[in-house]
């Protein structure tokens, strides 16, 4: 009798921890699938023992460096851009989209009205780890400037980059490719990731998911929300610290209020709050695909241009109601020599 009790014990507790062992393990690639954001970033310089002082190929947002090392060509849009930095030593922040098939494949577009192709792979493991392989399939296509509707223009732009093949006469070979290494959260809903191997250069790689499979409006981006960001402004900068004479730090942190028509406005409640300076204002411009671009006015009049994707905010429990989608942002600068991240929760 006391043995069949500890049998049902342990039955009934194997039962219990069920859910928890499932939880932590994943059914293959089909845990990640469908449209997400793609943020990379790199808070710190890293030390290159090859390069001399002066000579680390620090990047801004126009695309150009200047570096001792071999250059590459890559493309003009954020996977190009993810990638040259990951290459590079210098603190940088670049935010954009990318859709996985749920296959083991990833797929991505030039801008926000093209049509994706294929720009990697990944497979996803049992324990939820994955391994992931991004590259530039972009280079050498045409794109037309955001915001135009002119002729197209190449869509490379020169950047540092220490691994890619060079030939005989010192152009690359072949387009620029990463491999990343990480693991996957809350069931697909975001995958974290670094450099794989001795390649790593201390940059984190996070997939979000997009707020829905694109549909994305004006409207998308409704409500009140917290600004946090960090940023490195290069000297020269014209935007906030910038002016100094050496790398500096710079901020944006404060409370926005999307109307859903494209305005930050200032609410009554930030017409009353005793702390002025923390209200942001702008206006911002939502794509079907759940990117867009803003600028962002702080108290003191100063204008930030930003990039960002709309991504799925973490559901709020209740036990009342159904968990919510909530829009959130990730966004990263676009000024020149500003280089950083930020997200509106």
């Amino acid at each position: 009798m006391t043995q069949c009790r500890i049998q049902i014990l342990m039955g009934a507790a194997f039962a219990m921890l069920s859910p928890i062992l499932n939880a932590q393990s994943c059914i293959g690639n089909s845990m990640v699938g469908g449209g997400y954001a793609l943020v990379g970033s790199r808070f710190a310089f890293v030390g290159v023992s090859a390069t001399p002082p002066g000579t680390s190929g620090g990047t801004d947002n126009t695309g150009s460096v200047s570096s001792s090392q071999a250059t590459s060509e890559v493309s003009n849009t954020p996977i190009g851009r993810l990638l040259s930095d990951l290459a590079g030593s210098s603190p940088f922040g670049v935010v954009g989209r990318i859709n996985a098939d749920g296959a083991g494949n990833l797929f991505a577009a030039p801008d926000s009205t093209s049509a994706v192709i294929e720009v990697g792979s990944y497979s996803v493991n049992s324990d939820c780890t994955i391994s992931v392989t991004l590259r530039d399939a972009f280079l050498g296509m045409p794109i037309t400037p955001p915001g135009t509707s002119g002729s197209a223009s190449p869509m490379a732009s020169t950047r540092e980059n220490r691994s890619a093949p060079l030939d005989a006469g010192g152009g690359a070979t072949s387009p620029v490719t990463v491999q990343l290494d990480g693991v996957v959260l809350g069931s697909g809903s975001e995958v974290d990731l670094t450099q794989a191997g001795t390649s790593n250069t201390g940059a984190v790689i996070t997939m979000r998911r997009l707020l829905q499979f694109g549909g994305c409006t004006d409207a998308s981006l409704n409500g009140s929300f917290g600004v946090v960001s960090q940023a490195s402004v290069s000297p020269g900068s014209d935007v906030g610290a910038g002016s100094a004479s050496s790398l500096t730090s710079a901020s944006l942190l404060g409370r926005l209020v999307a109307d859903g028509a494209g305005t930050f406005i200032a609410d009554p409640l930030a017409k009353q709050s005793p702390l002025p300076s923390l209200q942001l204002t702008g206006t911002y411009t939502v794509n079907t695909d759940c990117s867009g671009s803003a600028q962002v006015v702080d108290a003191g009049g100063t204008t930030r241009n930003v990039e960002f994707v709309v991504v799925q905010a973490d559901a709020l429990p209740s036990p009342t109601a159904p968990a919510v989608v909530r829009p959130e942002l990730l966004f990263s600068f676009s000024d020149q020599g500003v280089n950083g991240l930020g997200i509106a929760k």
